[in-house]
């Protein structure tokens, strides 16, 4: 791991907090407690051999002035700066050590988790036989929810309830597709139709939602269903379907100006909170005190809920 000059800055200033952020599955190592106690220490040392500096160059300048002998002064100065020279190199042996200690824990993370695609995401993809059919989806949805339920990949969202519910709400259709292989359910993909004057006409798997996409026991029965959607988009005389998915597909523009932002979550809350640096902590708590109450209504609340809504989109 390259560690550029202001991730160098915000290590070297609190190196714990920095670790519980960048790697909040590991325990903070003891080495790397006792690299913070000591360099802490040696901050100390070190700001108070610069503060007798400062006062021994007063003393000189004052004896200079007054035409004293200022000889031994100066040795008194000279074995300061030595002092504080010797502090600076072990302070920054002891930086190079956390800096280090970063990029090899860095390493060994990148070894164990192919970076580039979501954790969810890295065990399920293998070779297996193509879909043998692929329909939409009318009644099936037990067997959808099950399929969704046991995927890695999946999120609530590509749940089946969520094509009734965006139909009753918000009139827009609701195309599921799934694929089989024999009888049995080997791939998933949820889309939703949305078509108004002012957007145009076309499909999006999910809309309101930050994921979607087509889910499948192999990549090639992935593009399968992809490739069906494309062709029924083709027929319905639709412009584009957006996939929001975590993978680039070969042939296929990749918008690349919104990512996913995932939080491996810990065991409980409590090891959560102290993963937080103490600037977010703070935030929370801000907001804790301000006592925030969730109304819920028809009509009368759309006023109050548009100004939020307006302010924030």
């Amino acid at each position: 791991m390259a560690v550029d000059n202001h991730l160098r800055k915000q290590i070297l200033k609190s190196p714990l907090a920095q670790f519980r952020q960048q790697f909040p599955q590991r325990d903070i190592p003891e080495a790397l407690r006792a690299l913070e106690a000591r360099i802490k220490q040696l901050k100390a040392e070190e700001k108070t051999a610069r503060e007798a500096a400062q006062r021994q160059s007063r003393l000189i300048g004052e004896a200079k002035k007054s035409g004293r002998d200022a000889e031994a002064l100066l040795q008194e100065m000279r074995e300061l700066s030595a002092r504080r020279k010797q502090l600076e190199n072990r302070l920054h042996a002891l930086h190079e050590d956390v800096l280090s200690f970063f990029e090899t824990t860095a390493d060994a993370t990148s070894d164990e988790t192919d970076l580039n695609l979501p954790p969810s995401r890295l065990q399920y993809f293998e070779d297996g036989p193509a879909p043998t059919a692929i329909r939409l989806l009318d009644d099936e949805t037990a067997a959808w929810n099950a399929y969704a339920g046991a995927h890695p990949g999946a999120s609530i969202y590509h749940r089946a309830e969520w094509r009734p519910l965006i139909k009753q709400v918000f009139g827009h259709d609701g195309y599921y597709l799934y694929a089989l292989h024999g009888k049995q359910i080997t791939g998933i993909l949820p889309l939703i139709r949305l078509k108004s004057r002012l957007f145009g006409d076309f499909m999006v798997s999910m809309p309101y939602f930050n994921s979607g996409g087509a889910l499948a026991d192999n990549l090639a029965t992935e593009q399968a269903l992809m490739t069906e959607a494309a062709r029924r988009a083709q027929d319905m005389g639709l412009s584009h379907i957006e996939f929001r998915d975590d993978i680039a597909r070969e042939a296929m523009p990749c918008r690349s100006d919104k990512v996913n932002m995932l939080l491996r979550l810990p065991a409980d809350s409590d090891a959560l909170w102290r993963q937080f640096t103490a600037k977010l902590r703070a935030q929370i708590k801000r907001g804790q005190r301000e006592q925030p109450q969730v109304k819920t209504g028809a009509v009368e609340r759309l006023d109050d809920f548009y100004q939020v809504f307006a302010r924030n989109m």
